[in-house]
């Protein structure tokens, strides 16, 4: 065999099996809720920005080409989403993905009760889909964020 053939074959055999190896060998992203702003209320409802941190502990870049998600507020659902643009996330690094968000009225039903007796608990559940240099991979996520205790003195709560 000369090496022409070999170097094509050897290209063959690893443009085949090391897509699924790859996969077994990718980390985790791991996801933290950083913070919802409200903006545009009315009596309709209103639309926020959910903004989530995603860390790549990988070796190489990744990208997020969709992420899909549900909101709860106080393990109510009050709306669903989709990323309306990529995030790329560097080797080893993190990234922050933006999360629009409208809530009509009928989500609140309920929530704001809840909300100013209680404070307000922050659930998302959804799907990313991550591209890598190999090919794309498909994630669940949960991810909650509880609202911090202030001190004593201070009213209120704090996310």
């Amino acid at each position: 065999m000369t090496s022409r053939n070999f170097l094509a074959a050897t290209l063959l055999l690893m443009a085949v099996f090391m897509p699924g190896c790859m996969k077994n060998s990718i980390s985790r992203m791991s996801m933290e809720l950083k913070q919802v702003k409200i903006k545009d209320f009315s009596n309709n409802g209103f639309a926020a920005n959910v903004y989530m941190n995603v860390k790549n502990p990988n070796w190489f870049g990744v990208t997020v080409k969709d992420l899909s998600y549900t909101v709860f507020v106080n393990n109510r659902e009050v709306g669903k989403g989709r990323i309306q643009s990529q995030v790329e996330i560097p080797a080893n690094g993190e990234a922050l993905a933006e999360l629009p968000l409208v809530v009509g009225s009928d989500g609140l039903d309920g929530v704001i009760n809840e909300v100013l007796k209680q404070g307000v608990n922050y659930r998302i559940q959804g799907e990313a889909v991550f591209g890598t240099m190999l090919g794309s991979y498909t994630y669940p996520f949960d991810v909650e964020k509880k609202p911090k205790k202030k001190k004593a003195g201070k009213k209120g709560t704090e996310l």
